[in-house]
């Protein structure tokens, strides 16, 4: 589509109006070639899930080993970055109250 664009302001401009409708023919080929490496790399790894027999080859969502390892973690449960079930700062002395991750950071009378 973009190279339909460019052949038409090539048609219209000429050879002296490259400046404009070049942009768009370097646009169109580099979008094409980042088409290209990202069905490759799908069909690749696709294969490589198929060759390794992996019970979920057609890239569908599932979990544990299936999901690359990672793990799943349950719907309103706060973990820290190392995986604890503790986040810094609760239950060391610090009181949270009714906060939530919702609760506005100023509130009415501050």
């Amino acid at each position: 589509m973009i190279f339909v664009w460019a052949a038409s302001l090539a048609g219209r401009l000429g050879v002296e109006g490259w400046s404009a409708w070049g942009v768009y023919v370097v646009t169109g080929t580099l979008q094409g070639a980042l088409l290209v490496m990202g069905i490759r790399f799908e069909v690749r790894e696709r294969r490589g899930r198929r060759k390794r027999g992996d019970a979920d080859a057609d890239g569908g969502g599932g979990g544990g080993e299936e999901n690359g390892g990672v793990e799943d973690v349950g719907a309103g449960v706060e973990t820290d970055d190392e995986g604890g079930h503790e986040v810094e700062g609760e239950g060391e002395g610090h009181e949270s109250g009714d906060q939530s991750e919702r609760t506005p950071l100023l509130g009415k009378g501050r």
